[in-house]
């Protein structure tokens, strides 16, 4: 057992960004009652938390969320196996951290040997999502006094299954496994028809520690792992992906989707450093619970708090630099780089010693992403939706109707004297078809003149545009009067230097004020995708897909007085995905990327600043408050 050093105040971890989540695998207990031939721990043991080790574990947590300003916290009963420690335990631990001020939420990981019914009950109790693990071949997933358990296991998952719990497993690949990716995919089917709820299984490698590192016949090269994925992912696609299977259903994912940021598990993630701790049942703390396996201790809750063994290890402080390093040094030409980010840095340490060398499974998910690559570029892809945006400053200039399967927005810009706005000017003429949009920008002195048009600002189809800080309050206000959905050209604003708390003060009072009865974009978008858990489409700032839209200039190449706005569009017209992609690296690993989607940086790798991203943090806190408040409504419905 190991553990890491500490390093000087400058060298630390840096904080973690506020309105995070984290999550705490716990390993409660040593016990088993299975002895699995490819157990990473080995033998079971006869240790188990005491209560009050536990209430020093809550109050630390309670701590640490007030602390980084946690907007989730995840529990993860593991072990061991977690059942042993009776669902009364469990029960008092869940109800223990039900107070804690951010969204928590319970998980499981069980080998599903036993799970009584008063175990069924706490899980439902309090929402606890069951995980387990199987092995339908092979009998490598033993009963502590032999025999196979996968029996006993299926027995369990219909019978959870019939409890309203959707039940999904680990399969570990051994060597024996090598070569029999399609009997494993026959049997994943075989439990996906056994009951209503769907299967999903998780495609993990044995890793040579504990019990395994003991059965040398059950390791496997990186070559045969990288074959069985393959395998597997061949089967998927030839069945019609009928079965859930992880990592690969992910991974193809982000191939077909590549303006999107992977959604992928912590293997993959490249920022473990601030989401993920392991605690044991003696308070020993890890980067996680496969740290924990690994003997990698950052030290122990009865000497130090939680945030400041996370804050000050120097494994830590590898970690949050290890995707960077890798970026630039073993992985630097590496093109899949983006999916994997290195791989798991305990795996790295496993092989090499190193948390902060590349995943020793490089080759074998480097055959797999050539795998899918190669079948994205052979499938043929649906026709994007395209944009026809028509520029110009007189309603004349926004004439032409759409092309076949394209929609067009049309764009009125200020004039050189800045007023877009004339009582004659005939905006009202401006839709021409029931697909049309229109988006007027306007300065804030100007957005009065467009009480003249109160019935065309109120059409779904129209959006107002602001850009500039001074005087943001009062044109919104006047737009809230007309009822107008608006939209704010956020970097625009906020590089002005009212721009900061003109900005602050509008989102709280979208966020916070009853009288507030319009929408206000980005910032609606993005609450409603963070409430509903879902990533922000990657857009550029204005809240366009790269590659999906074309540009019509108006004759004359007239475009009023905005000169800066006119070349940012003209520079995005020629940005593809690709070509964005490129030039928003330093949006890859920023934790603001799922809600914000891209549209706060205006090019380059340069940081959006902290102002925008304190909006995007503020958006994230009060999604969070609404999922727990949907939840509690959910709880109270039933």
């Amino acid at each position: 057992m190991r553990v890491s050093q500490k390093t000087p105040p400058e060298a630390r971890l840096a904080m973690p960004p506020p309105r995070r989540s984290l999550t705490v695998i716990l390993k409660a207990t040593d016990m088993c009652n299975a002895a699995c031939t490819f157990c990473s721990i080995g033998p079971s043991g006869k240790e188990r938390m005491a209560w009050e080790d536990f209430e020093r574990l809550a109050e630390e947590l309670e701590r640490t969320a007030r602390i980084w300003a946690l907007s989730r916290l995840e529990l993860t009963f593991h072990g061991g196996e977690p059942t042993l420690l009776g669902a009364e335990w469990i029960d008092r631990a869940c109800r223990r951290l039900s107070g804690i001020d951010a969204q928590v939420a319970f998980s499981m990981q069980s080998n599903l040997l036993t799970f009584a019914d008063d175990m069924v009950e706490v899980a439902r109790r309090h929402a606890i999502r069951v995980g387990s693990s199987i092995d339908p071949l092979f009998r490598q997933r033993r009963l502590a006094g032999g025999g196979d358990g996968y029996p006993r296991w299926v027995r369990n998952y219909e019978r959870l299954c019939r409890e309203g719990f959707s039940v999904g497993a680990i399969f570990v690949v051994t060597r024996e496994a090598a070569g029999r990716a399609a009997d494993l995919y026959d049997c994943c089917e075989q439990l996906n028809a056994l009951t209503e709820h769907p299967f999903g299984l998780q495609i993990n490698p044995v890793y040579a520690q504990g019990r395994a590192a003991a059965n040398q016949e059950v390791l496997l090269s990186a070559a045969e792992y990288g074959r069985f994925l393959v395998d597997v992912h061949r089967r998927w696609e030839d069945a019609g992906r009928s079965v859930n299977v992880g990592p690969i259903r992910e991974m193809v994912e982000a191939f077909e989707q590549p303006g999107r940021h992977p959604s992928l598990s912590c293997s993959f993630g490249g920022n473990c450093a601030t989401t993920h701790v392991g605690v044991d049942w003696d308070l020993n703390v890890a980067g996680c619970g496969r740290r924990l396996d690994s003997g990698a201790l950052l030290g122990n809750l009865r000497d130090a708090h939680l945030d400041e063994l996370v804050r000050s290890s120097e494994e830590m402080a590898h970690i949050d630099r290890r995707s960077k390093l890798l970026r630039a040094g073993d992985c630097a030409d590496c093109r899949f780089f983006w999916v994997c980010r290195g791989g798991c840095p305990d795996a790295a340490d496993l092989a090499s010693g190193s948390v902060t060398d590349r995943s020793p499974w490089c080759e074998a998910y480097t055959m797999l992403f050539e795998e899918i690559e190669r079948r994205t570029a052979a499938r043929p892809r649906p026709r994007a939706r395209r944009t026809t945006l028509r520029v110009g400053v007189e309603p004349g200039a926004l004439q032409g109707g759409p092309i076949a399967g394209e929609v067009v927005e049309r764009w009125m810009w200020p004039t050189d004297e800045g007023r877009a706005l004339r009582f004659d000017s005939g905006l009202g003429s401006a839709l021409y078809g029931p697909s049309d949009l229109l988006r007027i920008r306007v300065h804030n002195r100007h957005a009065s003149a467009l009480t003249m048009w109160q019935d065309l600002v109120r059409d779904v189809r129209v959006t107002v545009e602001l850009f500039e800080a001074e005087g943001l309050e009062t044109a919104l206000n006047v737009l809230n009067a007309l009822g107008a959905t608006v939209r704010l050209d956020l970097p625009r604003i906020a590089a002005s230097p009212e721009g900061p708390g003109a900005l602050a003060a509008a989102l709280e009072r979208y966020l916070t004020d009853p009288l507030c009865r319009i929408q206000v974009r980005p910032f609606a978008d993005m609450l409603q995708n963070a409430v509903e858990g879902r990533r922000s489409e990657s857009t550029n700032v204005w809240g366009l897909p790269p590659g999906t839209f074309d540009v019509v200039w108006p004759e004359g190449d007239a475009l009023g007085d905005d000169e800066t706005a006119c070349e940012q569009l003209r520079a995005d017209v020629d940005r593809d995905l690709a070509a964005w992609q490129a030039q928003h690296l330093g949006c890859r690993d920023c934790p603001h990327l799922a809600i914000c989607g891209g549209r706060l940086v205006t090019g380059g790798e340069s940081p959006c600043g902290p102002t925008l991203r304190e909006l995007v943090d503020r958006i994230a806190g009060l999604a969070a408050t609404i999922g727990r408040q949907l939840e509690e409504a959910a709880r109270e419905g039933q």
